[in-house]
């Protein structure tokens, strides 16, 4: 089965209940290949796989990346902690040290 981002139009809510119904077809053997830009789908599949509702040996993730040849894949590490977050955590990161910024620079304008 291939599911094109299939958080468009989704609240975060039904997304991660999404993932776990997509687990459920996986423990019966279906196999599902999934394109997604969403951080919820994404960690939900984490805490499946620590909860062991998915097996991590069955699967992989791959990101792709511009290059100067174009686009590449990538395999992304997974170990029993899931897959690393080093797709999503640099924006959340980022975002959130703009928002620390912002709020600092709040407080010397007081």
């Amino acid at each position: 089965m291939f599911i094109e981002e299939p958080e468009a139009h989704l609240h975060p809510e039904i997304q991660v209940k999404l993932m776990e119904i997509f687990a459920k077809l996986i423990k019966h053997n279906i196999k599902i290949i999934i394109t997604s830009h969403s951080n919820y789908i994404f960690n939900k599949m984490n805490n499946l796989i620590l909860e062991k509702k998915l097996d991590v040996s069955n699967m992989s993730a791959i990101i792709l990346e511009q290059s100067e040849q174009g686009s590449i894949s990538r395999v992304l590490p997974t170990d029993y902690l899931g897959v690393e977050d080093e797709n999503f955590i640099g924006v959340t990161e980022q975002l959130f040290n703009e928002k620390i910024e912002l709020i600092n620079d709040m407080n010397k304008d007081s």
